[in-house]
């Protein structure tokens, strides 16, 4: 009758353990889809806050770029006065 029972509660122990693989790797299962979602989650995040960062320093140098044009070409009137003056001096000086 020992053997019996050796027999049985081996038997037990062994639907024991394997119950407790089974469920462990389902939890396992769960927690990694879910880590793995959620860390796709943040990348997607992080990539649309780049992309977003990225547009506003392009429109942002794009828009620098624009006022020193504007400023370029205030200098650029200024000096053709003023070299016109000059001509207008020297002429005038040495005549």
């Amino acid at each position: 009758m020992t053997v019996d029972v050796k027999q049985f509660w081996t038997f037990e122990f062994d639907k024991i353990v394997e119950k407790i693989r089974h469920d462990f790797e389902q939890f396992y299962g769960i927690g990694v889809r879910e880590m793995t979602e959620y860390y796709k989650t943040k990348m997607e995040q992080i990539e649309i806050e780049v992309k977003k960062t990225l547009d506003y320093q392009q429109i942002e140098i794009v828009s620098e770029e624009q006022t020193l044009q504007i400023e370029y070409e205030q200098v650029q009137k200024s000096y053709s006065y003023e070299k016109e003056l000059v001509v207008k001096l020297e002429a005038t000086c040495c005549k």
